[in-house]
């Protein structure tokens, strides 16, 4: 049987839209991912934790009347040496930079894994801890005591409560 010319052309496109078609269905497509999406990226939340978690640790070490405490911990610079090795973030090593770093943040909106700020009983300096939630913070003497959980509603912070800081960004500042 002859075909047309008519025909023969609608045959022939037929046959390359199938050939289009079937080369186009060759399979289900698959997302390629970046090797970098496996790597969970931390939070500001993860990092809150990490400071939490980190400051609990230390409750109980003694820092000695007069000398650094043990190894790699030093009661006097605690807070930028936790958060340096929690978060990464680095503070600065003095008090007067630390009570500057981050923003402000009032005690009704006070988030783990931020800093408070006391007066100390000599009104000599300032004494920063580390607030944990639930009305608790950690506190390091500067020397000759233990690194302790307190509690902010204790008449002895509480009427030497100075304020706070937040360092960790992206965390609601209201």
């Amino acid at each position: 049987m002859l075909f047309n010319m008519r025909t023969k052309s609608k045959i022939g496109i037929a046959l390359i839209l199938l050939i289009v078609a079937g080369g186009c269905a060759g399979g289900p497509v698959r997302q390629v991912e970046s090797p970098m999406a496996a790597v969970e990226k931390p939070t500001t939340i993860n990092l809150q934790a990490e400071v939490v978690k980190a400051a609990v640790q230390l409750v109980g070490l003694s820092c000695p009347e007069g000398q650094a405490a043990p190894a790699d911990f030093d009661c006097k610079q605690y807070i930028p040496v936790l958060y340096h090795k929690a978060t990464g973030v680095r503070l600065p090593s003095t008090l007067d930079g630390l009570v500057k770093s981050g923003l402000p943040v009032t005690k009704e909106n006070l988030k783990p894994g931020d800093i408070v700020y006391f007066m100390t009983e000599s009104k000599a300096t300032v004494d920063p801890g580390i607030y944990i939630g639930g009305g608790n913070f950690i506190h390091a003497p500067a020397s000759g005591g233990e690194v302790a959980m307190q509690r902010m509603d204790q008449d002895y912070w509480r009427i030497r409560y100075l304020g706070a800081r937040r360092v960790l960004r992206g965390v609601d500042q209201s």
